[in-house]
């Protein structure tokens, strides 16, 4: 996704209403037990919040700017 791990993170703890944190390798480590449809729901709500507006905005720029 080309994003900062932290933003990710944050992004998704905040939705689950839990903590966790990054290990060695950059992988979320997630207290409490979550069904991975939650994840997935959350993935989803990330990449259109975040993802989907930003690669809009600069297809818009390239082709009018």
């Amino acid at each position: 996704m080309h994003r900062q791990p932290d933003h990710v993170m944050a992004f998704l703890l905040a939705e689950l209403g839990t903590s966790g944190s990054l290990d060695g390798q950059q992988r979320l480590v997630v207290k409490g037990r979550f069904a991975p449809k939650n994840f997935e729901g959350i993935l989803r709500r990330y990449i259109s919040k975040y993802l989907v507006d930003i690669e809009f905005l600069y297809m818009k720029y390239k082709a009018f700017g």
